[in-house]
């Protein structure tokens, strides 16, 4: 996902948006299970937006975990940002039964 801001020329008419929807669009069509990402926490309006593209906003320091994928994995960010994380359940996959299993 990409890391950098949009910049403040064309803020606020749907580049953002759509750079989120095609991430998505490349995820599903990929069949991942787990996407995410990170904001800095001083960019609190990031929260809103992330959670209008249907996205988990996580507490600072909050880990996200991964139990979906066999034996638990977990990735998180220091201090200074928030992560987002949008999760697809294993069901929905045609080998979605194996990872059911474990």
């Amino acid at each position: 996902m990409p890391t950098g801001p949009v910049y403040e020329t064309v803020r606020g008419q749907g580049w953002g948006s759509a750079l989120l929807r095609r991430a998505v669009q490349v995820y599903d069509q990929l069949g991942l299970l787990t996407l995410y990402g990170s904001f800095d926490i001083n960019s609190p309006r990031l929260e809103g937006f992330y959670r209008a593209h249907g996205f988990d906003v996580l507490g600072v320091g909050e880990k996200i975990v991964m139990h979906h994928l066999g034996p638990a994995v977990q990735t998180g960010s220091d201090d200074s940002e928030r992560m987002v994380v949008r999760h697809r359940g294993p069901g929905s996959l045609p080998w979605g039964d194996l990872l059911a299993a474990h």
